[in-house]
């Protein structure tokens, strides 16, 4: 009897709970489809996508799961710059410039979460300066491996940092 009654209580539970998820979820209205460009995702008032710090980790991911929605798009975001060096092999090298943040360490080692950066005419800031990057989101293919990458429209560097270290929200 006491199995009946608890399997009865789940039901109501799960009935209840799809119920209330009728209409209007995550901010998305009735009879509008939900794309990856709604929510946090969605452009503001200029046509930008900020990334923002509390979902800083999840926006990126959200940028590497769904690439094809997001290419074309503008996105702009605060983090470190750094340059390095790429060595390709005997065909010499070239320099590649980030800006990204850190995930806090837990089990593993800090995963770097940011783009690739080409800078057209613009000058790279000193290595570990926070700056605010905008830019147009691409793709590149190098080897058979496609990689996205932000081709700059603006970039400052920025007095006040941000968190260098972010939450990956799991």
């Amino acid at each position: 009897m006491k199995r009946v009654f608890a399997l009865l209580i789940a039901l109501v539970l799960v009935t209840t709970a799809c119920a209330s998820n009728s209409g209007d979820m995550d901010g998305v209205p009735e009879g509008v489809e939900a794309t990856a460009l709604s929510g946090p995702m969605a452009p503001n008032a200029e046509g930008i996508i900020d990334i923002v710090e509390r979902f800083f980790y999840l926006q990126f991911r959200e940028l590497e799961f769904n690439q094809e929605a997001f290419l074309g798009q503008t996105i702009r975001y605060e983090g470190m710059f750094n340059t390095e060096f790429w060595v390709h092999g005997d065909a010499g090298g070239e320099y590649i410039h980030h800006v990204y943040r850190l995930t806090e360490p837990c089990c593993s080692p800090s995963e770097f979460v940011g783009l690739e950066l080409y800078l057209g005419d613009f000058e790279a800031p000193e290595y570990n300066d926070w700056v605010q990057v905008t830019g147009v989101l691409d793709q590149i293919e190098d080897g058979g491996w496609f990689f996205l990458i932000l081709r700059v429209t603006d970039l400052v560097v920025l007095e006040e940092r941000g968190l260098e270290y972010i939450n990956p929200g799991f």
